[in-house]
């Protein structure tokens, strides 16, 4: 598939029947370079990206939430990451909603409850091809909630203040708080760091 446009979709569907007919339109609407879609047990998942497993490799992540698909916003994507373009970075964009969106019975700390979509994208280190990518993310902003997938934060996004920004805010202060209390000297911070809350 190198040096090709293609498009990757992936369904999750834990009914215990009927998948196979909600995917038959999907499947007409062309073509498929690959079709992997089975009943899969768990132990499979990560079969989906086949990614490497060989070599370690690097790569430079980063999103951001929308709030929906409007047509302004999918003309920007279509005009710095479709075929025209020849993007250095891979785009994809998930649908969130559903489940996702709803508050869940016990109160947890996952952000991004209010975005109807995910847009990540993923690029080399060279420092031209993190510019493309951050170009395509600055014009999408507009169409952004502001927010963040903490999932999809990438090694330039450590700084708490980007960190930040996947959380609801009263959230983020009560992760502060429980920091204070529980690693008051920030040991733990080689990560996407929440700092002890001060004062």
């Amino acid at each position: 598939m190198r040096g090709r446009f293609v498009t990757h979709v992936r369904i999750a569907f834990s009914g215990a029947g009927g998948g196979e007919k909600l995917v038959e339109p999907l499947r007409a609407l062309g073509p498929r370079l690959v079709d992997t879609v089975r009943d899969m047990p768990y132990a499979d998942v990560g079969t989906i990206h086949h990614e490497p497993t060989g070599a370690p490799y690097e790569a430079c992540d980063r999103n951001v939430l929308l709030r929906e698909l409007e047509p302004g916003a999918v003309a920007t994507l279509i005009s710095l990451a479709g075929p025209a373009a020849r993007p250095p970075f891979i785009t994809e964009l998930r649908h969130f909603g559903g489940a996702y969106g709803r508050p869940p019975e016990v109160p947890n700390c996952v952000g991004g409850r209010d975005a109807a979509f995910s847009l990540f994208t993923g690029t080399a280190p060279a420092r031209q091809d993190r510019e493309q990518r951050d170009r395509l993310l600055d014009e999408i902003r507009p169409w952004s909630t502001g927010g963040t997938n903490l999932n999809f934060l990438g090694v330039e996004d450590t700084d708490p203040a980007i960190v930040r920004t996947a959380y609801r805010p009263d959230d983020f202060a009560r992760l502060t708080t429980l920091k204070a209390i529980y690693d008051p000297d920030n040991m733990f911070r080689v990560n996407f760091n929440i700092p002890p809350r001060t004062g």
